[in-house]
């Protein structure tokens, strides 16, 4: 699974092509799109200790199918159906406390109530601790590293790079920060090395991150690092031209676009009602136009 994940492949796709074989090929994207999304939820329904019933109702498929999906799930990751069971176990064998990657204590609350006072388990109750023992340590256990890596993100590169990030929204799995546009080509290193490779160094296992960058929240694009100068975005004109006026306006950098700036046009939904539909929401702007734009820099601004 780690393979997967530093090779950057989709886990999800790799058991659905090992289940259905030659078939995967043959699916069209609806189809497989629909059994990727099956087998995500197999795979984080089973760490936090959801069996094949409830899954085969979240899926809306046969209990027996979810069965055979979770065993091919678990047949491929041998280590993770290891490590899902001794820590489900380990509550009842340590009086209800849940095992803890940082040494911190915590115990299932479901424990006062599967404990009887003659020794002997409430089978229901039992089980809750036990979904208590992987699901808390991976929550628990995430949650701290994330926020540990955010933290040392934003300590280390304004220490080691001068770059003052500003934090302005964390939530759990995600990092929102301002940062200086002049540094923009130097944002993904930074946070490989100080995100990823410090979280890698306290938990043996890679927190990889999609890196995105606009001018607001709700304007912002994936953005792909192509060498130490060149960057690549795919996103709607007028994400891009947001972007690109802010280094035009809030930087030193001279920049050069791998598609002509007055050819990045954007298409609005000016009709309101037209926009509500298409979000199902609300959106003040929204452009339907889509480009794949690679900004390289050329120089800096004497």
């Amino acid at each position: 699974m780690i393979h997967l994940f530093e090779t950057k492949q989709d886990l999800y796709i790799h058991v659905a092509k090992l289940y259905f074989k030659d078939q995967w090929d043959l699916m069209g994207k609806d189809e497989k799109k629909k059994w990727r999304k099956a087998f995500k939820t197999i795979l984080l329904g089973v760490m936090y200790g959801m069996g094949a019933k409830t899954m085969s109702t979240r899926i809306g498929i046969e209990v027996s199918l979810a069965q055979e999906l979770i065993d091919t799930m678990m047949s491929e990751f041998k280590v993770l159906k290891q490590y899902i069971a001794e820590n489900m176990a380990y509550p009842e064998r340590h009086e209800g406390f849940i095992n803890q990657v940082y040494g911190d204590t915590l115990r299932s609350r479901s424990w006062r109530f599967a404990k009887k006072p003659d020794g002997s388990f409430d089978k229901f109750e039992l089980l809750k601790v036990q979904r208590h023992g992987i699901n808390w340590l991976i929550q628990s256990s995430s949650a701290l590293t994330l926020a540990a890596g955010f933290y040392n993100n934003v300590h280390e590169c304004r220490r080691k790079l001068g770059m003052n990030l500003v934090p302005i929204i964390v939530v759990h799995d995600s990092n929102t920060n301002y940062f200086p546009v002049d540094r923009l080509f130097e944002l993904r290193a930074a946070y490989d090395k100080y995100f990823t490779g410090y979280c890698s160094d306290r938990v043996n296992s890679p927190f990889l991150f999609d890196l995105f960058i606009g001018r607001a929240y709700q304007s912002a694009a994936e953005v792909k690092q192509i060498d130490q100068d060149t960057i690549e975005m795919e996103a709607s004109a007028y994400v891009i031209n947001g972007i690109l006026d802010k280094i035009d306006n809030e930087s030193n950098l001279i920049v050069e676009t791998s598609i002509p700036r007055d050819q990045i046009i954007p298409n609005f939904i000016e009709n309101r009602f037209d926009r509500f539909i298409r979000e199902e929401g609300c959106s003040l702007i929204m452009d339907i136009s889509k480009y794949q734009v690679q900004i390289r820099r050329i120089g800096t601004k004497q």
